[in-house]
């Protein structure tokens, strides 16, 4: 005797939803170094933008916070 399949419940098929993987796009990031002149040009042309990245340890976030702050004071 064969092993018995139960039959789908149609109702509760009817109501599934697409798993979240799916439509969900993982964010991929890199992590580089540039010297604090490339920095200041790409931000300066607007090639890069100062939420489009993030610095890694402690020096380097205050490094960027001066940047931006001389880049608005027109430094």
């Amino acid at each position: 005797m064969g092993m018995p399949l139960s039959r789908p419940n149609i109702v509760q098929a009817s109501r599934l939803a697409h798993p979240d993987w799916i439509h969900h796009q993982r964010e991929e990031r890199v992590s580089i170094s540039l010297d604090v002149g490339t920095l200041t040009q790409l931000m300066k042309n607007h090639h890069l933008h100062v939420e489009d990245f993030s610095g890694l340890d402690t020096p380097s976030k205050l490094q960027i916070r001066q940047l931006l702050l001389d880049l608005l004071n027109g430094v």
